[in-house]
C-alpha cells in the first residue's frame, strides 16, 4: 500500500514540480523582456562611453535578476515539499533534489522550512518538529538523536543594525550535538554550538555556546539546571507519526 502511495505522491510531486518550472520561466521570461526593454530604451539616449558602462550593469542586473529567480523557485519548491503528506517522498526531495545530507532514520514533519538547505547536514535518527525553520545559509551541522519540537527557528545570518545599508553580517555556522532536545519555539542565533544531551527551554534565545548535559532557559538564555549525562535513547523511524 506504502508503495502505491510513493507512486501517486511522486506523480503529484512531479506535477507540482513542474508546474513551478513553467509558471518560473514565464514570469522570468516577462520579467526579462521588461527589464531589456528599459535598459535599450536608455541606451538609445546615451553616449559611446555611457552604453559601454551601462552594458556592464546591464549584465550585472541581468545576474542579479536571474539569481533571484532561481532562489524563488528553489524556496517556493520547499514549501510545496513541506506539505507532502508522505515522510518517505518529502525525504526522497529533501535528499536528492534539495541536497540535504540526511542519515537514516531522519523524520522531518511538515510545514518545516529551509533556507540553503544544501548546506545543512542531519544526523540519524533525529527528528525536525512542524513548522520549524533552519537557515543554512552558513551552516547547520545537526548530531545523531537530536529532537527539535514545534516552532524552532535556527539562524546562521542576521542583518547589521549598525550598518548603514542594514547589510547582513555572517555570523557563522550553528552545531548541535547528538541527543540535545530544542523546546518549543525557541530561536537559536548565528554562531552558536550546543554541546550534547544540552536542553534548551521553550521560548529560550540563545545567542551564546551552550555546554553539554546543559538546561538553559530565558532571553537572552542563561544555565537553569543540568541533565542526566547517562543517556543512551535512539529514535526510531518506525515510531514516526505517518503523514505528517
Amino acid at each position: 500500500m506504502e508503495t502505491i502511495l510513493i507512486c501517486i505522491g511522486c506523480i503529484i510531486v512531479a506535477w507540482i514540480l513542474l508546474k513551478i518550472f513553467i509558471g518560473f520561466v514565464v514570469l522570468a521570461g516577462a520579467g526579462f523582456l521588461c527589464q531589456y526593454s528599459k535598459l535599450t530604451d536608455s541606451d538609445s539616449t546615451g553616449e559611446t562611453d555611457s552604453k559601454q558602462h551601462d552594458s556592464k550593469s546591464r549584465g550585472g542586473e541581468l545576474r542579479q535578476f536571474l539569481v533571484r529567480q532561481l532562489s524563488a523557485m528553489v524556496r517556493l519548491t520547499i514549501y510545496k515539499t513541506a506539505a507532502i503528506p508522505s515522510h518517505r517522498i518529502r525525504n526522497f526531495i529533501y535528499r536528492r533534489i534539495l541536497g540535504i545530507h540526511m542519515e537514516k532514520d531522519v523524520t522531518v514533519y511538515y510545514g518545516t522550512e529551509f533556507r540553503a538547505p544544501w548546506k545543512i547536514s542531519i544526523g540519524a535518527g533525529t527528528i525536525i518538529g512542524d513548522q520549524c525553520i533552519l537557515d543554512g545559509r552558513n551552516g547547520i551541522e545537526i548530531g545523531r538523536n537530536v529532537n527539535f519540537s514545534t516552532g524552532v527557528w535556527i539562524w546562521t545570518m542576521q542583518h547589521d543594525y549598525n550598518a548603514v545599508d542594514f547589510s547582513l553580517s555572517a555570523k557563522g555556522r550553528v552545531r548541535i550535538g547528538e541527543r540535545a532536545w530544542l523546546g518549543p519555539g525557541c530561536i537559536i542565533l548565528p554562531g552558536v554550538t550546543i554541546g550534547s544531551g544540552a536542553v534548551i527551554a521553550a521560548g529560550a534565545v540563545v545567542s551564546k555556546d551552550v555546554s553539554p548535559y546543559t538546561l538553559v532557559g530565558g532571553v537572552p538564555a542563561k544555565p537553569i539546571g543540568k541533565r542526566n549525562d547517562n543517556l543512551n535513547y535512539v529514535f526510531k523511524w518506525a515510531e514516526r507519526a505517518r503523514y505528517l
